[in-house]
């Protein structure tokens, strides 16, 4: 962000960010971080990494103390804190609208985490779409899709 603002490829210091699967989650942390993003769009995002591990293991019959040991071992042993860096508890802190988008019918990244992540504190600043009869990558071909990301926009970010 402090490089588009550095730069003259932006005419504000005001941006958006979208972000799709787990680069949404990514989008939710740099908002939390930097109050220059006003605004946020997801499509698929993950809530926790935990959560989207225990979704594939669950899914391939894999026992989930097995993902238990695995994300303690990488804690102790490479220091990674997966609940420091959960966009679950980092979208408290953006002060950007946000706008998330989840197919209902998301096989990647279960509508849980969609759900989760909708029910931080301000409720004023996130708007929840879900979807219908849509997955993990083809929300875009939705003939509502365009309208509401443009309302969104629009408000989010007005071109003066």
């Amino acid at each position: 962000m402090n490089f588009l603002c550095d730069s003259s490829l932006v005419s504000n210091h005001e941006s958006g960010i979208v972000g799709l699967s787990i680069r949404g989650g990514a989008a939710i942390d740099t908002a939390s971080l930097d109050h220059q993003v006003k605004g946020l769009i997801t499509v698929g995002a993950i809530s926790h990494p935990f959560e989207l591990m225990k979704y594939e293991f669950q899914k391939r019959k894999i026992p989930s103390f097995i993902l238990r040991l695995l994300f303690g071992y990488m804690k102790v042993r490479l220091g990674i804190d997966f609940d420091k860096t959960a966009p679950i508890n980092n979208i408290r802190n953006a002060e950007a609208d946000i706008l998330l988008i989840h197919g209902d019918k998301d096989t990647t990244v279960s509508l849980e985490q969609g759900q989760a992540l909708e029910k931080f504190e301000n409720k004023n600043k996130v708007q929840f779409w879900i979807v219908p009869d849509k997955g993990h990558s083809d929300c875009e071909t939705h003939p509502e899709v365009w309208g509401k990301v443009e309302g969104f926009l629009n408000k989010s970010l007005p071109i003066s």
